[in-house]
C-alpha cells in the first residue's frame, strides 16, 4: 500500500478537509467524516483523517495557548487552553491510532 503526502485544505464553506492517495486513488476525508470510525469498513481511513486533522490543527491550539487575545475572542482561560487543550490532542490521535488497528 503506498500512502501519498496528505495536503490539508479548506472548501468554500471553510470546512477542513484532507486529501491523500492511496494506490492512486483519492480520498477526501472532511471534518465531519469521523462517523466512520464506527463502521468497521471505513474504520481505517476515518481514523487517519482525524489524525491528520487532529494534526493540522495542532498549531492553532499552540496559538491560543500563548495568546491572549485569542483567548478572550473565544472565552477560555489560559489554563484550559495550555493544560487542557494542547494535551487532550495527542490522547485522540493515539485513540484515534489504536482505533485503526482494529
Amino acid at each position: 500500500m503506498k500512502l501519498a503526502y496528505p495536503k490539508i485544505s479548506f472548501d468554500k464553506d471553510s470546512k477542513v478537509f484532507v486529501t491523500f492517495y492511496i494506490n492512486k486513488k483519492r480520498y477526501r476525508l472532511y471534518n465531519g467524516d469521523r462517523i466512520g470510525i464506527i463502521f468497521k469498513k471505513t474504520r481505517f481511513y476515518a481514523s487517519w483523517g482525524i489524525i491528520l486533522l487532529l494534526i493540522a490543527v495542532y498549531p492553532a491550539n499552540i496559538y491560543l495557548a500563548f495568546s491572549e487575545d485569542a483567548q478572550q475572542a473565544i472565552g477560555v482561560s489560559s489554563f484550559f487552553a495550555s493544560w487542557v487543550r494542547l494535551p487532550i490532542q495527542f490522547v485522540l490521535i493515539g485513540f484515534a491510532f489504536y482505533t485503526s488497528k482494529s
